[in-house]
């Protein structure tokens, strides 16, 4: 079982937080505080992202409830080869825009997850959002 020192240096390991895991919380706990023990960290793995190509997602906003998105890139970003590096780009409608910050997505084959989404190029009626990965390989 892995140490929960181990398990929020992994968690830093995430290139300018792109990604926030659900349970790493301060006290190590889900939203209520209690231990998390069983929680399993999904595979975010370049592999694993390259497997589901095209899929679809649901972002959740504020204000306007469930967004969904498609994702339409994957680029390689490695710059230091003991990490996976790479981003993913989610195109969703332009309409409503999402600020910089973490989203709480949910995808079929990958489950609820939280992303730290950053607007990027927009065109035709559609918003481009960029989430950038850096895992220890």
């Amino acid at each position: 079982m892995m140490e929960r020192r181990d398990f929020i240096q992994a968690c830093a390991v995430v290139l300018g937080s792109s990604i926030l895991p659900i349970g790493c919380g301060q006290s190590g706990g889900g939203d209520d505080g209690a231990q998390t023990d069983n929680y399993e960290m999904p595979d975010l793995s370049r592999s694993r992202w390259d497997a589901i190509p095209d899929t679809n997602f649901s972002v959740s906003h504020k204000t306007f409830g469930a967004i969904d998105m498609q994702m339409t890139a994957i680029d390689d970003e490695q710059f230091d080869p003991v990490t996976d590096q790479f981003s993913i780009v989610l195109t969703g409608p332009d309409t409503p825009l999402f600020e910089e910050g973490v989203y709480r997505v949910y995808n079929s084959s990958l489950g609820h997850i939280e992303l730290f989404l950053q607007p990027g190029e927009s065109s035709a009626g559609s918003q481009n959002y960029r989430t950038m990965f850096s895992l220890l390989a």
